[in-house]
């Protein structure tokens, strides 16, 4: 096969793109080869971009990150987790996962408004506490 050297204003670059082609109705090479790196251009941008718009999460939003999974992991409502993060902050946790696995975290005074806890949110959060720290039977002997 002999191709000749053609300048561009002689003849349209599809043609030349085309004259690599033995057989007509056969994609060329030279195309899919231009095709192929234009793709791979793109996908290399995408890539770079989505890595250079990725943020390091700050500790606070690292925090909250691992006690939404830590209450997720315990099958905790929404209400048990607001009232975990409302003690958290009125006790002034750095980290409200402290409850997970601190028990003396835990300083529930019964006459005390912290965190704007009434009795009642005390009395759930006296049960999620034992829900967490119970031996999974001791639970249900209590619960009887």
């Amino acid at each position: 096969m002999l191709i000749t050297t053609y300048t561009l204003t002689e003849q349209p670059l599809s043609y030349l793109l085309l004259a690599a082609s033995s057989k007509r109705g056969q994609i060329p090479v030279g195309f899919l080869v231009v095709v192929a790196a234009i793709l791979l251009t793109l996908g290399l941008a995408v890539v770079a971009f989505s890595i250079m718009r990725r943020r390091p999460q700050s500790e606070s939003e690292q925090a909250l990150s691992l006690f939404r999974d830590l209450c997720r992991a315990h099958q905790l409502t929404g209400m048990q987790r607001q009232l975990m993060l409302r003690l958290a902050g009125g006790l002034k946790l750095a980290s409200p996962s402290t409850l997970f696995v601190d028990n003396t975290a835990w300083r529930i005074p019964e006459d005390n408004q912290e965190g704007g806890l009434d009795k009642k949110d005390w009395d759930k959060l006296q049960q999620i506490q034992r829900m967490l720290f119970m031996p999974a039977n001791a639970v249900q002997q209590h619960a009887k």
